[in-house]
């Protein structure tokens, strides 16, 4: 065996003496540098580098060591916000938005219109729409619930929106429900609309306390960017109307032209925001069968407690939240 190695670098070496022994042939001069032209860059040398730490490594979003805030619990296990907030981004903090106006008019001296007052990243004032707007002009009227009626709504109305993402509609409550009045009572983008639309209720559908009211709405509602109030877009108001009528069964129910300067019949409401559901809790079920996380958690739980009315919102696979109840998903 040793002898084998030893046979081996003696090859080795003999292989390396041929090459070194080599004729390494003629040999080129070398190039004449004497046109070269160095910019003043290229003489310049690079930049040393210097080693040094960086005054931050690590940021904890949520918490740290020896740190209790983002755990959201105190020392002895208990809940603890520790100053965090949840919040619900759908609420517009808007609740006037429908308002009669001499300044964005249609006929006469006044219209109603669809808007609020924004400052500008400029220092100014613009009125327009603005983000998670779910606004309703709304009007009432009592009838006979033991027959069918015909509702016919006409009147002029300009509308500009953000196309394909804000719109405003035109919608009937039957039996608790809103929906279209028609498939064509839905309108972006700019638009000059003369409205004449109409639906037939029957008995059973009817609105209100005492299921014996039609109710009407003019609803406009923005997605949460690209609006007036960041400046993104520049309108005079989503939705302008005028000159409004509601015909039952063929008779004049209400008219109004706004020209008093009140609304009349048709009031305005701001529409519940979908409800900030974030809550802390513990002992949260985990997918994983192996391991369960017993510490305090934010949740966003529709349980209807932390955000009443909503009626829950149950669990259908995975039934993670207390009693079964999940995350809002409507």
């Amino acid at each position: 065996m040793a002898r084998s190695i030893l046979t081996g670098l003696a090859l080795v070496a003999v292989t390396l003496a041929g090459v070194a022994l080599a004729d390494p042939g003629p040999v080129n001069p070398p190039p004449d540098l004497s046109q070269l032209r160095v910019s003043r860059l290229d003489r310049t040398p690079p930049p040393v580098p210097t080693l040094q730490k960086s005054e931050v490594d690590t940021t904890y979003l949520l918490g740290g060591p020896d740190r209790m805030d983002g755990t959201f619990e105190d020392q002895d296990g208990n809940p603890d916000w520790y100053e965090w907030t949840p919040v619900d981004a759908t609420a517009s903090g808007v609740d006037n938005a429908w308002q009669v106006s001499d300044t964005y008019v249609i006929n006469g001296d006044y219209s109603e219109v669809c808007g609020s007052e924004f400052l500008q990243p400029d220092g100014t004032y613009d009125f327009g729409y603005g983000d998670n707007w779910r606004m309703a002009l709304t009007a009432v009227f009592v009838i006979d619930p033991d027959v069918s009626h015909t509702v016919r709504i006409t009147g002029e109305m300009i509308v500009h929106t953000e196309a394909t993402y804000d719109f405003v509609y035109l919608q009937v409550n039957r039996a608790g429900v809103w929906e279209d009045i028609t498939e064509e009572a839905v309108w972006d983008d700019y638009q000059e609309v003369s409205v004449d639309l109409s639906t037939t209720l029957q008995p059973g559908e009817y609105a209100g306390a005492a299921s014996d009211e039609i109710h009407v709405r003019f609803y406009f509602e923005s997605d949460s960017a690209f609006s007036d109030q960041g400046g993104d877009i520049d309108t005079d108001g989503a939705c302008r109307l005028d000159d409004l009528t509601v015909f039952i069964d063929g008779a004049v129910a209400n008219f109004e032209d706004f020209e008093d300067a009140d609304p009349g019949l048709w009031q305005n409401e701001a529409l519940p925001a979908c409800g900030n559901f974030g809550a802390l809790y513990s002992g949260l079920e985990d997918v994983d069968p192996c391991y369960e996380n017993s510490s305090v958690q934010v949740a966003f739980i529709d349980d209807n407690l932390v955000v009443p009315g909503t009626g829950g919102t149950p669990c259908i696979t995975w039934c993670y939240g207390p009693d079964g109840y999940i995350v809002n998903n409507s």
